[in-house]
């Protein structure tokens, strides 16, 4: 599936095709960022990013642990040694200055998966795990709407990757107006409303 889909992000060219059709469109070298990219599906995106962009092209993972993040990153430019270089960069995204920092330093970007999650456990006491769960997944992927999409190249891209919960249909009928009328209005409406 992720193959398929990111065969779909290059215009569904096969590899060598997809890395010659994106060098002869622009002569610049592409830049493509994603968050919780240390583990699982971050992991996975930047390792086909790197798979099908050429050397001259940057992908940079990024996670908040200093260690995991150069670890992975180490793995997987060992693993693709042809493909596009493998630069970390470490962010909390719950950390709004640190999101904009980082968007200050990168500059303009062509693609931006905004994957980071946070996740509560059976064993996780709600209480205690909803505000990092709430922030990690909803706030901090508004804030780097706001911070990386003004910088997207033309025909870049920003994908949020999100579950399914995160639908209205998966709240209690009683507070679904409320979000969608926050949806409707704008980004800041939605986040006073998670906070």
């Amino acid at each position: 599936m992720l193959a398929r889909y990111m065969g779909d992000l290059f215009g569904g060219l096969p590899r060598t095709l997809a890395a010659r059709a994106m060098t002869t469109r622009s002569p610049r070298s592409r830049i493509a960022l994603v968050t919780g990219a240390n583990q699982n599906l971050g992991r996975a995106l930047v390792a086909g990013l790197a798979a099908r962009m050429t050397p001259t092209d940057r992908v940079l993972p990024t996670g908040r642990d200093p260690a995991r993040v150069g670890t992975a990153t180490r793995e997987l430019s060992s693993q693709i040694p042809d493909g596009a270089v493998i630069e970390p960069r470490v962010l909390d995204v719950r950390d709004p200055h640190a999101i904009r920092s980082l968007a200050a330093d990168v500059g303009e970007v062509d693609i931006v998966f905004s994957n980071a999650a946070a996740r509560m456990s059976p064993d996780d006491d709600p209480a205690d795990a909803v505000d990092v769960v709430a922030h990690t997944n909803n706030t901090a992927t508004t804030m780097m709407l706001r911070e990386f999409a003004p910088r997207l190249r033309d025909g870049g891209r920003l994908i949020i990757v999100a579950s399914a919960l995160g639908t209205l249909d998966k709240l209690p009928a009683s507070v679904r107006p409320r979000f969608a009328q926050a949806a409707a209005a704008d980004l800041d409406a939605v986040d006073r409303l998670v906070d």
